[in-house]
C-alpha cells in the first residue's frame, strides 16, 4: 500500500510540475528542420517564378488582343470611309444626272409650250 501511495504521489509530483523544454536536442534534427526549411523556401521561389511567367504571358497576350482589335477596328474605319466616298461619289452623279434631267425636261417642256 505505501508503495501505492509512493507511485500515486510520483505521478501527482509529475504531473504538476512544469516541464522544461530541454535545449540540447539531438544536432541531426536541426540539421533536417534546417534542411526541410530551404527545400520549402526553394519551391516556394520556383512557384513564384512560374506564377511571374504566367503573369508575363497574360500580360503579353492582352498586348497581342489590344493590337489585333486595333487593328480590326482600323479595317472597319477604312471601310466605313471607302463606303462614305462611293457614297459621295454616287450623290454627286445623282445631282449632276438629275440637273441634266430637269434641263433637259424643262427645255422639252418649254418647245412644247412654244409650239402649242
Amino acid at each position: 500500500m505505501k508503495k501505492l501511495l509512493i507511485i500515486i504521489v510520483m505521478i501527482a509530483i509529475g504531473t504538476i510540475t512544469p516541464v522544461q523544454k530541454t535545449h540540447a536536442q539531438i544536432p541531426i534534427v536541426d540539421i533536417i528542420k534546417a534542411a526541410v526549411k530551404a527545400v520549402i523556401n526553394a519551391v516556394h521561389l520556383q512557384i513564384q517564378r512560374q506564377q511571374n511567367k504566367i503573369i508575363w504571358l497574360q500580360n503579353a497576350q492582352k498586348t497581342v488582343e489590344n493590337t489585333m482589335s486595333k487593328l480590326k477596328l482600323d479595317e472597319i474605319c477604312d471601310w466605313v470611309k471607302s463606303k462614305r466616298r462611293c457614297i459621295k461619289i454616287i450623290m454627286k452623279s445623282f445631282k449632276r444626272s438629275s440637273r441634266l434631267f430637269l434641263t433637259s425636261n424643262g427645255s422639252k417642256m418649254l418647245h412644247r409650250s412654244r409650239s402649242v
